[in-house]
């Protein structure tokens, strides 16, 4: 668990408080929610979710050394952000396509605002 407190102000000095939040990691140093506040009151959480599956960047060297990236080890299969009311305002589902290896080939990736349908990417991976 990681608790941050934002500042914000120009590029020499920073003296104004922001939000802060709480960052929960699994065991294995996923982030599986964020939690921010304003004024000590919940402003808005995201919370994910993976499969078990290998992440196409997991042999990476360093990568999972980055703070705050989500799918170091596996893959995003939701992502789901709430308001203040805790609310869903918007979230993404994560559809994939693997290999022999356990490896994705193929990610379709679904974009809702308040439960409808807004965009679709399709990523495509490729290994050597």
């Amino acid at each position: 668990t990681i608790v941050y407190q934002k500042y914000f102000g120009d590029a020499f000095s920073q003296p104004n408080i922001g939000n802060s939040g709480v960052i929960y990691n699994t065991n294995s140093g996923e982030t599986f929610k964020i939690e921010e506040y304003n004024q000590g009151n919940l402003s808005s959480k995201t919370i994910w979710t993976y499969d078990t599956k290998n992440n196409p960047l997991k042999n990476v060297a360093g990568f999972n050394k980055q703070p705050l990236h989500f799918g170091k080890y596996n893959n995003n299969l939701t992502s789901d952000y709430y308001n203040s009311d805790n609310e869903l305002v918007s979230n993404s589902t994560f559809e994939y396509s693997y290999n022999g290896n356990d490896f994705p080939t193929q990610c379709i990736q679904n974009l809702y605002n308040n439960a409808t349908l807004s965009s679709t990417v399709e990523i495509n991976y490729f290994y050597e």
